[in-house]
């Protein structure tokens, strides 16, 4: 996963571990296999974030995992275990952490002194079957739950991005299993917006995929159904490539195309929303919206992993957020929800500064450097 542009929850999670490594004083050596691919101004951006970067072109082939799931190692491109086991014998490293369970075969070229994490960012065990289960074509990453298992057990430790997954990960590896979700610096709420073109307007971002689609989908057939449908009364701005697509296309939806910065979004809209449903780990746009005070309508499923301290923050399913809608028309309700998610990511940050800290302490470097 690349670490610019920052347009995704996982690439900026990664981004702001790296970033709090290097604050801690570790430099940064990142090696990214193009996966994803990578532009030339994307691979100048991520050359000043980081004290060293290679960039590794992906050879094979991306398979999807399909009603049944792939091997562990379908997306693993060998050369960038030589590439490491390179890197190993000329330099001694302080740490490798490593993201995603597809990636875990890095773990075995790295020197038995040197600690090996496994950052998991989700459960990927059985994915195609949950998803399946909840209407969603499996189209990403999905192997099976033994599969799962022999790439988790490749590292010294493991993080999880919330106890329900590191509950799971303990049940089936025996090794270390860590809490590190996404640590953001939160901020004041925006104030006012741009435009007044309805007396309620919310905002969505996220990329196209199957889970992203089926969620605002259902979400928007709940709003067609009620009083939220009028233009005049409500609003809803799609950033990133959700809204690219014509099946969103509503009198009351305003697809604002990619954005660079999510202050972009937030500046136009009253509320943000997170109707996800049937997807699992944490969402880390709902973390990116809590912490910049905004006040947010969510799932449970969106909230997964954050302390739900007003209803609206634990609404069932699309049609749930949409019924939450007609009340924030009220602005002193907006207030009220506003000071709720305050105090639900003042606690999740606490926690997770506290988890990061335990996490380096273990480090014999991380003593040297303070």
């Amino acid at each position: 996963m690349p670490t610019w542009p920052i347009n995704q929850g996982n690439a900026a999670n990664i981004t702001r571990v790296n970033q709090l490594l290097q604050a801690a004083g570790f430099d940064i050596h990142f090696v990214y296999s193009a996966l994803e691919g990578v532009t030339s101004g994307a691979a100048t951006a991520m050359a000043r974030q980081w004290e060293q970067l290679d960039i590794i072109p992906h050879c094979g082939v991306r398979e999807t995992s399909g009603p049944r799931g792939i091997p562990l190692d379908s997306w693993f491109d060998p050369t960038v275990a030589d590439h490491v086991a390179q890197l190993c014998a000329r330099s001694r490293y302080d740490l490798v952490l490593v993201h995603y369970v597809w990636m875990s075969a890095v773990c075995d070229v790295v020197p038995e002194d040197c600690p090996v994490w496994l950052y998991t960012h989700d459960r990927f065990g059985d994915r195609h079957l949950m998803l399946a289960r909840a209407g969603i074509s499996p189209e990403w990453f999905s192997v099976s739950v033994s599969e799962e298992s022999r790439g988790l057990a490749r590292a010294d430790l493991l993080l999880a991005t919330q106890e329900a997954e590191a509950d799971y990960f303990r049940s089936h590896v025996r090794r270390p299993v860590h809490v590190l979700g996404s640590l953001q610096t939160l901020l004041q709420r925006p104030i006012g917006r741009i435009s007044r073109k309805a007396a309620l307007i919310a905002g969505y971002i996220g990329s196209a995929n199957p889970g992203n689609r089926h969620s605002l989908q259902q979400l928007l057939r709940a709003i067609d159904e009620g009083s939220m449908a009028d233009p005049n009364r409500f609003c809803l701005v799609l950033a990133g490539p959700i809204g690219d697509s014509e099946q969103f296309a509503r009198p009351y939806v305003h697809a604002l195309g990619s954005i660079n910065r999510l202050d972009e979004l937030y500046r136009q809209v009253d509320i943000m929303l997170n109707p996800s449903v049937g997807g699992s780990g944490l969402k880390i746009k709902t973390v990116e919206f809590l912490a910049a005070g905004m006040p947010l309508v969510s799932t449970t499923d969106g909230m997964m992993g954050l302390e739900s301290t007003h209803p609206a923050l634990a609404c069932a399913d699309g049609a749930t957020v949409a019924a939450m809608l007609p009340g924030l028309v009220n602005a002193e309700e907006r207030d009220i929800l506003a000071q709720a998610c305050r105090n639900s990511i003042a606690t999740y940050m606490k926690a997770q500064s506290a988890a990061l800290t335990r996490l380096l302490s273990t480090l014999p470097a991380f003593a040297k450097l303070q």
